[in-house]
């Protein structure tokens, strides 16, 4: 029976007066309850008596925000004055003295202790809807065994890790947290979700994965300028204490990476990953030592990664040195690090094998994230050492022998080699002519990114250029300001109502369809790296804003594609660079005929197996 049915068929009497009517209309989310109890009504008044009519027989909740059984539970106070009749339900009671009280009614955090009415409380959070839609076969289990569904979670849903709510990922916490894997196997708790209300909260941990709040929870003290705290960065880079050798013929491949969590692989982790695909096929046993990510279990990788290498899980160890720092090298091991950082602990860790071999992906010339400080000191010592270069670009390759940096300066190891790739782009087809003619508005996308590991595209340049760009008037109100590559969503009024809306990282094919809606891209780099996704833009057809940067001057933008606007780097430059780009735009047919076609295809080509078998086997 539907819920309109119910109500057409209830006799309650409304008592609730006119003022708490008012302020919980205020509050009352029509659409949201409309949706989620299923009812065939779209006027928010009626629906508002329709929810007044069911809220004390059903416990309905007026709008996402407050849950109405938890409230009740949460106060007994409340549900004892519900049920004399003092109040016609627990949002009632909100309206008028909870919210000023400090009570909440929010199902995302549970505020009381009481762990003798834990499984009350997980009832109370369990989304019957949300459950049903989302493990569907369980409908048919209900009928076969008389459950009702949070009975069937109860015994059944949670030993295959079913979640009982959106809010909380059983999976993901349970491969996230290692130790409360272990305790579920152990039965002291029965699941994730019973750890998480009887513990986990209090201990601030996470319900499920959420980008901005894993690199708050990861990193935070990585940003954090303490030179104390540093020092004992510095000085763990200079030793490895705890090693144990042993003899062995079959190669080893240690791929000495920060971390193998998806949520902070960007551009450079995709070659990464690449590359560790080719190694894998060949015959070496692989090894991952995480060094720079606590948190990053065995469990939680294979959770991450068990698509991509699972096959190969036989041959594969993980290590994460900071929580098992007894390291067990094997004379055979060769080592293949992901920065300069982990370059320089990973060359300890060769001088203890046969070939003392390290291969180093080089994919900035990572001073530029760095002041005059400890850590760059120590990036001009590593690009000494006698390692197998490999740079995952031509262009920056080229940069590093320009300036003779590194394996190309006066003081370079005579053991060093040089090898380099070019990366992959996106492929991406431009729109048509005619689909570019069809759109009503226009679209801007500029690379935003404000946290700090990305000051080198410059964010705060481009929108003090793109304000002046809009209080001169470049752009009318035809335009739209999209903002991508941040780790979260943002909201900025650039000038005077003018919004930029900043979307948080995204897949491929979300990706690729935004970019193929741009009309003027705006792409900013402050470093020798030539970077992807202003090629990308260009290769949608985009009017791409860039800044020259060294090598990459005019005839550097404009060999590539004439659909690249290079300005001077400064904000007035490029601002007035914008002015252009919102002309050009209109140019449909040329925008087609000069889109950017990337002379690599695919990652096979950009780095063949023999370039890689060469790499790994050549001394």
């Amino acid at each position: 029976m539907g819920l309109k049915n119910i109500f057409l068929t209830s006799i309650f009497k409304n008592r609730s007066s006119k003022k708490s009517d008012q302020l919980m209309l205020e509050e009352f989310d029509h659409e949201w309850f409309r949706t989620q109890y299923n009812i065939d009504e779209t006027d928010k008044n009626r629906l508002f008596a329709i929810y007044k009519k069911l809220v004390r027989a059903k416990q309905v909740s007026p709008n996402p925000d407050f849950n109405e059984k938890l409230y009740l539970l949460r106060y007994p106070d409340v549900k004892s004055a519900v049920k004399s009749g003092k109040f016609l339900c627990g949002f009632e009671h909100y309206v008028l003295h909870g919210k000023n009280e400090g009570r909440s009614g929010k199902s995302d955090v549970v505020m009381y202790k009481d762990i003798e009415k834990i499984v009350e409380t997980m009832e109370a959070l369990f989304d019957e809807d949300w459950y049903l839609k989302t493990y569907p076969k369980v409908l048919d289990e209900l009928k076969e065994r008389n459950l009702n569904p949070f009975q069937h979670y109860l015994k059944i849903g949670h030993k295959r890790k079913y979640s009982p709510n959106n809010w909380f990922d059983e999976d993901w916490y349970r491969s996230f947290y290692e130790d409360v894997n272990e305790f579920v196997e152990n039965g002291i708790y029965i699941c994730g979700f019973e750890h998480f209300l009887k513990a986990g909260r209090f201990e601030g941990r996470l319900p499920k994965f959420k980008l901005k709040d894993i690199l708050n929870f990861k990193f935070k003290d990585a940003i954090a300028p303490v030179g104390i705290s540093q020092w004992s960065v510095v000085y763990g880079k200079m030793e490895v204490n705890s090693i144990k050798v042993t003899q062995d013929n079959k190669i080893r491949i240690n791929f000495v990476v920060p971390t193998m969590d998806k949520a902070i692989m960007f551009g450079g982790y995709i070659a990464l990953q690449n590359i560790i695909k080719k190694v894998l096929k060949l015959d070496v046993d692989v090894r991952f030592l995480i060094c720079e990510d606590f948190y990053l279990s065995k469990s939680y990788f294979w959770y991450l990664w068990d698509k991509e290498f699972g096959q190969y899980k036989d041959k594969i160890e993980f290590q994460n040195i900071l929580v098992d720092p007894l390291i067990e090298i094997k004379t055979s091991d060769i080592y293949f690090s992901y920065s300069a950082m982990t370059t320089l602990f990973a060359s300890h860790l060769a001088k203890h094998t046969e070939r003392k071999k390290v291969i180093y992906l080089i994919q900035e010339d990572e001073r530029v994230f760095l002041n005059n400080n400890s850590i760059r000191f120590l990036i001009d010592y590593v690009y000494t050492l006698p390692v197998t270069f490999l740079f995952n670009s031509g262009y920056l390759m080229n940069y590093f022998k320009k300036y003779s940096i590194g394996p190309f300066s006066n003081n370079a190891n005579p053991m060093a080699k040089v090898y380099f790739f070019d990366s992959v782009y996106t492929d991406i087809i431009p729109p048509s002519t005619e689909e570019m003619k069809s759109k009503k508005e226009r679209n801007l996308i500029f690379y935003a990114r404000p946290e700090a590991h990305a000051s080198r595209n410059l964010f705060e340049v481009g929108i003090t250029a793109l304000k002046l760009a809009v209080e001169n008037k470049y752009f009318d109100n035809r335009w739209n300001f999209i903002g991508i590559g941040a780790a979260d969503k943002y909201r900025l009024d650039i000038y005077k109502g003018r919004i930029l809306e900043i979307k948080p990282k995204m897949s491929v094919e979300e990706y690729k369809s935004l970019l193929q809606k741009g009309d003027v891209g705006l792409f900013l780099m402050y470093a020798p790296h030539p970077g992807l996704v202003g090629f990308e833009m260009a290769t949608a057809g985009m009017i791409v804003v860039v800044n020259k940067f060294d090598y990459r001057d005019e005839n550097y933008f404009k060999e590539k594609s004439k659909n690249f606007i290079p300005a001077d780097p400064d904000p007035y430059s490029i601002a007035d660079a914008l002015k252009k780009a919102v002309l050009l735009c209109e140019n449909f047919d040329e925008r087609i005929q000069n889109a950017y076609t990337p002379k690599i295809k695919d990652w096979d080509e950009a780095i063949p197996d023999e370039m890689i078998e060469e790499i790994i086997f050549k001394d």
